[in-house]
């Protein structure tokens, strides 16, 4: 992730998202957005299982991916933890959740979100 952020923040604010959150909506999109063009340094959407679906940073911080424990219930908390330290506004306007295990997709199937994405794809 570091990588993309060094790479295109040097056209702007950019924002990271996942492919694997569902209930992630175009105005989720616009209020991260707004909140870069706002002046905040980050943003972020946290997750349910406590990692993140977006991450967004007008430039990049390396100290934000390093050493980071992907993959656990730590990423947010430790993400915070280190915005902190290092000084770096940030905010999170909404938590969302994502799709990482059968519970999850037995939660997609459930919320509809398939039936209208394979109504629309048809």
């Amino acid at each position: 992730m570091f990588d993309a952020f060094n790479r295109l923040c040097a056209k702007g604010p950019v924002l990271l998202i996942g492919t694997d959150c569902p209930a992630l909506m175009y105005a989720h999109l616009r209020m991260a957005a707004s909140t870069l063009r706002e002046g905040d340094d980050a943003v972020f959407l946290p997750a349910e299982d406590g990692g993140y679906v977006l991450a967004g940073l007008r430039r990049p911080e390396s100290c934000l991916f390093t050493d980071m424990p992907w993959g656990s219930a730590e990423v947010m908390t430790g993400t915070r933890r280190r915005l902190r330290q290092h000084s770096i506004r940030w905010r999170e306007p909404t938590r969302l959740w994502d799709v990482d295990n059968p519970e999850d997709i037995a939660r997609l199937r459930s919320s509809g979100m398939m039936n209208d994405w394979f109504e629309e794809n048809k």
